[in-house]
Order: C-alpha cells, then sequence, then structure tokens
C-alpha cells in the first residue's frame, strides 16, 4: 500500500485539536482561580500574568504537539529514536518516516474541517470588524485637526471622543465638546490616559489576545479579555496620575468622562483599533484612585511554573509521544 502524507497529517491535526481541547479545560479552571486570586494585586503585574493567560490554551497546544511529535522529528537525525518499529502497527504512528497507508478515516476530516472552519470564520469576523475599524479611523483623523499644545486631534463631533486610535501608531483623538466640557486639569488627566495607551500600544494587544484566546472556553474568554481591559485602564490610570501628581484628580475626570459617556455607545465603532478613556469599570477604577498604589503580586511563581512545565515537557518528549499515539488509536483504528 502506498504511504500517505494525508494520513500523518491527519494524525498530527487530531493530536493539535486534542491538546488543544485538554488545554481549554485545563486553563478555564487556572484562570477562573487566578481572577480571584489576583484581585488585589498591582494593575502592571495582573495585567501581564492575564495576558499569558490568554495565550496560554494556545502555547500549551502547541508546545504538547511539537513535543509528542519530538521523537518523530528526532529519528530523521538519530535512527535510535525511531520507536515504530518496536511498536509495531498495533496503534497509529505520530510519525514522518513512516507514513499511514491511508489518508485516514473521511468522518474524521469532516470534523477537522468543520473545527478548522468554525476557527478560520471566527478570525475572518476579527479581521473584517479591524478593517472597520480601520477606516473609521481614517476618517475621523481626515476630518480632525492636529492641537500640537495637546499631542491630539481635535474632531467636531456632537459625541465626546476621548480615544487612544490606531493599532501601530496610536493618536489621541477627542471631539470639542469634551475639551471644552473637562475641566482643564481632568483634560490633563484624560490626555495623560490615552498617550499611555498610546505608548503600550493597548489597541494593538488586545486585538492580538482576542485572537490567540480563541481556544479559551467562550464564557472564559470573554470574562478574562474583559478583565484584561479593565486592568489597560488602571494601568493607564496610574501613569496619569504619575503624570498629574494627584490621584484625586485622575478619579475625577473618570467621573466627569462617565457622565458624557453615560448616555452613548459610540466608542463600540472603534473597538478594535482603539483604547477608550471611559465606561470600563468605572467604580473600581474611582476606588483605586482613591486608595494609595498597591505593589503586591508577583510573576515569579508564574514563570517558574511555566519553565518547570516547558522543561519537564521536553524531557518526557517519549512518554508523551506514546500516550498521544495510545490516545490516538481511540480516534483513528
Amino acid at each position: 500500500m502506498t504511504p500517505s502524507w494525508l494520513g500523518a497529517l491527519q494524525l498530527m491535526v487530531t493530536a493539535a485539536f486534542g491538546f488543544a481541547l485538554v488545554g481549554s479545560v485545563l486553563f478555564a479552571a487556572i484562570t477562573l482561580l487566578t481572577l480571584r486570586a489576583t484581585a488585589a494585586w498591582a494593575p502592571a503585574i495582573r495585567h501581564r500574568l492575564l495576558c499569558a493567560l490568554a495565550v496560554a490554551p494556545l502555547g500549551l497546544a502547541l508546545l504538547c504537539t511539537v513535543v509528542a511529535s519530538l521523537p518523530a522529528l528526532l529519528a530523521f537525525v538519530e535512527p535510535s529514536f525511531d520507536h515504530c518499529l518496536v511498536h509495531g502497527d498495533g496503534h497509529p504512528h505520530l510519525c514522518l518516516r513512516h507514513l499511514p497507508t491511508s489518508a485516514g478515516p473521511l468522518a474524521l476530516w469532516l470534523v477537522l474541517a468543520i473545527a478548522a472552519a468554525g476557527i478560520l470564520t471566527a478570525l475572518g469576523r476579527s479581521i473584517a470588524r479591524l478593517r472597520r475599524g480601520v477606516v473609521l479611523v481614517r476618517n475621523v483623523l481626515a476630518t480632525g485637526q492636529l492641537a500640537t499644545d495637546l499631542n491630539a486631534t481635535i474632531v467636531d463631533s456632537a459625541l465626546p471622543l476621548c480615544l487612544s486610535v490606531g493599532l501601530t501608531r496610536p493618536q489621541v483623538v477627542l471631539s470639542r465638546q469634551l475639551v471644552a466640557t473637562l475641566t482643564p486639569q481632568g483634560l490633563h488627566a484624560a490626555l495623560a490616559h490615552e498617550h499611555e495607551h498610546g505608548r503600550r500600544r493597548d489597541a494593538l494587544v488586545l486585538w492580538g489576545l482576542t485572537v490567540c484566546a480563541a481556544l479559551h472556553l467562550p464564557r472564559v474568554r470573554r470574562r478574562l479579555l474583559a478583565e484584561i481591559e479593565v486592568e489597560s485602564e488602571r494601568v493607564c490610570d496610574e501613569a496619569a496620575a504619575n503624570r498629574v501628581g494627584d490621584r484625586l484628580t485622575v478619579a475625577e475626570a473618570i467621573l466627569q468622562v462617565e457622565r458624557l459617556l453615560a448616555s452613548s455607545d459610540h466608542h463600540a465603532e472603534f473597538a478594535p483599533v482603539a483604547a477608550a478613556f471611559g465606561q470600563r469599570a468605572v467604580e473600581r477604577r474611582v476606588l483605586a484612585m482613591l486608595e494609595p498604589p498597591t505593589a503586591q503580586g508577583s510573576l515569579r511563581l508564574p514563570i517558574a511554573i511555566a519553565c518547570s512545565t516547558v522543561v519537564g515537557l521536553l524531557l518526557a518528549c517519549d512518554p508523551v509521544h506514546h500516550v498521544t499515539e495510545t490516545l490516538l488509536a481511540f480516534v483513528i483504528p
């Protein structure tokens, strides 16, 4: 019988989807526990940890797929790593040297195609939403006037705009209504906040995390991304407080902008390519500004756990390879 690269591809993709499923369930529990345990952490530290959790299921799936394939890949360099002849034909071989003799079950191909189509559809929607946001930003900036004293673009709009727009070269956009309404101190705080969003490329980071977090369970993904947005706002609040020199001024600015935005949902149109000043966890942010900055939290333990996991999986590549093949036997006879 003729060896089939399609059969080998089916084995690899099936293993990858299996690891993704395991990662989704595992990190659902880890994420929910982490959100509760780190609630009092400093926003900058918590933001980094939550960003890592957002990409964790995808990272684990890719890592485990590579680790499970490692003995077969090493066999190209050193034949002694080739265990296929020892196994015999009792189960599928996750190997590129000894290819399957068929393209694999058609029903499994259909399942994989449906799963891939779902992922590609979600990615396509995200990209389409991004493109609409980019066009909207270009139109807004084209009608605005650069105010060099504010380092921001002022637009004539009845809406209270206060945004950092753009992915790679963010610019602050303010509406004349908002500039006229805010106190000078409040405007200074809002500008400092938005310039910090631009410096951190928060819109680009959040869009990337939205894509990479696709393997999280839907409810966990929504909650995690919402918390990442809130921590991003809190980080920028802290930066604005340091720039202005008064935490109370930032708290007052948050409330002023919130009153202006209370009856408007226009910022949602800019969401993929912008970071806005108001309407996110206002109460939490204001209360945080009324307290001294916290220094709680450390990434040492999460980094140590992550490094230990990577090293452990690499060292255990042989048993991981065998277990993966054994489990694949239940799916692919």
